[in-house]
């Protein structure tokens, strides 16, 4: 499977509420930011670049997630709002759940697909999701 190019990630969460936060990336210890969005990335084609919801419970990815996603207790519009000058330090005081994702895959080059939408539940639908890579097991 190519991987290279933008990834299809996909995931179960451990609150399915939680697909309205938005997620950073923690340092391996889980003690620091290291990535976090700017207010223009949490868009995609002029709306906010919520999760696409998938069959089964899972979703599809659009603001990028890894295995070290950590979710804030801000919503896509709340963050939206933040005032410039917010720092990594601020954003980790406001962390809603370290440990959100009870299964986490991606499923190679994201242009793979014609439809992914309907290729990925077909997948799941299918239990072929051994086709991508596990990263976190449900």
């Amino acid at each position: 499977m190519d991987y290279s190019g933008p990834p299809t990630m996909i995931y179960k969460l451990r609150n399915p509420d939680y697909y309205k936060l938005i997620p950073v990336e923690l340092s391996e210890d889980k003690k620091t930011i290291t990535s976090y969005p700017a207010i223009s990335d949490i868009y995609k084609d002029g709306k906010f670049a919520y999760p696409v919801n998938l069959t089964k419970g899972y979703f599809l990815d659009n603001r990028g997630v890894g295995a070290n996603t950590a979710l804030l207790k801000l919503n896509y519009e709340e963050y939206s709002k933040l005032q410039p000058g917010f720092t990594a330090f601020d954003l980790f005081t406001m962390i809603q759940d370290i440990h959100p994702f009870v299964a986490l895959y991606n499923c190679g080059n994201r242009y793979r697909f014609k439809n992914e939408v309907e290729e990925l539940n077909q997948m799941i639908k299918k239990n072929n999701l051994r086709e991508c890579k596990c990263l976190m097991k449900p």
